[in-house]
């Protein structure tokens, strides 16, 4: 064995890990072009269709797989992977080639998939380059059938197996066993791509971004530790370490299940104020999390993935369907639909728009919605046939002035009298708010918050635009901190605005998931925090230990302290202080 070697990585999906490494190598990534006799091009066709039919059944067999085991999120994924297969425009043209360049089919593929992958590098967005896995796992499964290769499945691997690998594909990771597969480690990749999302449902911990292959003696490593909840991955652990570790993956285990068991309880402080507590959904078929973690309904459904997974603006009936579908796993309680949180940088259609050096501060959010008009009437439409089915309530994101909120609001007004004139019923007083999430919506607080009925702090691009920091750049992630003191001014300030107008004011950032934060903003004033399912258990553990006058002077100590480490020493001293360890 080794001396102990630790890598540092991008955790994405929580938890701790224990095995041995399994490195997979890619696929050959280059095809030889091979000229085809005018007499054989239909037999070229044919063989291109059966490896699609092939890959087709393949998909088909994961998804009832997947349906079988319950896990939804994957199933949405590989559906939109049968969208990608069954492309009439995409196989008629890769058809088209094979007959005008008389080239063998895997080349002429090859070259389609090459056009796709220089598309998508070209998006400046992070979050829509990862699409492109999709592609290229439906590409990766179609050569392998052309060219008769044989494809490592990750189902078959042994047990406690540690998957490396330069990237992963949704459905290679759809057809794991939980048994089998103990931690996935890759080199590119992160929280936002399907891959991620796959994992996280089935509760594998994942590290991504990670430089293993310089590290010539992995394969030879016996044992392999992956940190899910730091990004640390661990090869040769000593026998202290190890012990530490396998220790952390008992205590972490029954902690889940205690967590888990107290769902039905309310969040409520120490000294009895309760703290609206919801959830953070982004795709449509996991709604079913809600009841499972508790969930006081939901604080942000992200509906922009509808259009990110479909590739396309889905029509005003489809989100009809969801939005609905939504409002029913909810039970009642309130349900926040984010209007569609996208640029031109995660669009593909023909918009008629030119592509911008600069996206993040670019058409985008309600900007690209007030100038695709027809798009957002749709989805207004869609939003308020649905509210006879629940609490629905409407959030506009990246607000930055008073026109922008005022113009929506009328093109709110404009839906709701065109679905009256129809006869369609809409439920009276569905509720509007906007996103705060940059730096001038903050500063006018007073003026929005006199024309909505609640507030939604987005923690994570406010502090992006007030730091000038881009948080997908792993350079700057020094600088990126929402324990900058200008930060949490403005948070400060969105909540004393808000509390002058007797209006709620949720946080849905990542902030609101961290546990050391958790006193700072019941403290300043916010009411409602909306997180991902699977934090709700540790967050409502953390609030029902938190004196709300105990945090309301932990924030006169924070603003007195001009320094984002002194800030965030002093969250980790109070949550260490107050919090006690989860018994089991």
């Amino acid at each position: 064995m080794g001396p102990e070697v630790c890598l540092e990585g991008c955790p994405v999906a929580r938890g701790i890990a224990i095995g041995t490494p399994v490195i997979l190598d890619e696929l050959e990534s280059t095809t030889r072009a091979i000229s085809i006799e005018p007499s054989a091009l239909d037999a070229e066709i044919a063989r291109y269709r059966k490896a699609l039919e092939q890959s087709r059944d393949d998909i088909l067999r994961i998804k009832a797989e997947l349906e079988r085991d319950g896990i939804k999120d994957g199933v949405s994924v590989l559906d939109a992977y049968l969208q990608i297969i069954n492309d009439p425009l995409l196989n008629d043209e890769i058809e088209s080639e094979i007959r005008r360049k008389k080239k063998n089919a895997e080349f002429i593929f090859q070259e389609a998939i090459g056009r796709f992958r220089a598309q998508f590098r070209a998006l400046a967005d992070p979050f829509f380059q990862s699409r492109f896995e999709d592609v290229e796992d439906i590409s990766r499964r179609i050569k392998t059938y052309l060219k008769k290769e044989d494809r490592l499945r990750l189902s078959g691997l042994p047990k406690n197996s540690i998957v490396f690998s330069q990237s992963l594909a949704p459905s290679e990771v759809a057809e794991t066993r939980r048994e089998s597969i103990a931690a996935f480690v890759t080199e590119v990749g992160g929280a936002t791509s399907h891959t991620a999302i796959i994992a996280k449902a089935k509760g594998i911990p994942y590290v991504a971004r990670c430089n293993y292959s310089r590290l010539a003696a992995l394969s030879e490593a016996p044992c392999v530790i992956v940190d899910g909840q730091s990004g640390k991955v661990i090869v040769n652990p000593r026998p202290e370490t190890l012990a530490e570790y396998t220790e952390r993956q008992k205590t972490i285990s029954a902690q889940e299940r205690i967590l888990e068991a107290k769902k039905e309880c309310r969040a409520e402080t120490k000294d009895g104020v309760h703290i609206a507590l919801r959830a953070n959904v982004e795709i449509a078929d996991d709604f079913s999390a809600l009841s499972h973690f508790g969930a006081e309904g939901v604080g942000l459904f992200r509906s922009e993935y509808i259009v990110l997974e479909q590739g396309r603006f889905p029509s005003e009936d489809e989100q009809f369907d969801i939005y609905k579908r939504l409002l029913e796993h909810a039970g009642g309680h309130p349900v926040v639909i984010r209007a569609f949180d996208i640029g031109l940088d995660k669009v593909v259609s023909a918009l008629g728009h030119d592509r911008e050096l600069n996206p993040a501060l670019g058409l985008r959010a309600i900007r690209f919605l007030l100038q695709e008009k027809e798009l957002f009437r749709s989805q207004l439409r869609a939003i308020l046939r649905a509210s006879p089915f629940g609490d629905v309530r409407i959030l506009f994101p990246m607000i930055s002035c008073l026109n922008e909120l005022l113009e929506a609001k009328r093109i709110v007004a404009i839906a709701r009298a065109e679905l009256q004139k129809e006869g369609v019923p809409v439920r009276k007083g569905v509720k509007i708010g906007c996103m705060i999430e940059v730096p001038s919506a903050a500063m006018i607080a007073d003026l929005l918050a006199k024309e909505c009925d609640f507030l939604s702090i987005g923690t994570n691009d406010l502090t992006q635009y007030a730091l000038a920091v881009d948080r997908s750049n792993q350079s700057m992630s020094t600088l990126y901190t929402s324990a900058h003191p200008g930060v949490i001014r403005l948070i400060q300030k969105v909540a004393q605005e808000a509390r002058k107008r007797r209006i709620p004011v949720s946080v849905c950032g990542e902030v609101a998931s961290d546990p050391r934060f958790i006193p700072l903003l019941l403290g300043l004033g916010i009411t409602e925090l909306s997180v991902s399912p699977r934090f709700l258990p540790i967050v409502k553990h953390v609030i029902s230990h938190v004196d709300q006058q105990r945090a309301k002077a932990l924030v006169v100590r924070l603003m007195k302290l001009s320094m984002a480490q002194d800030i965030q020493e002093a969250l980790s001293d109070e949550y260490e202080r107050t919090v006690p360890a989860i018994e089991h």
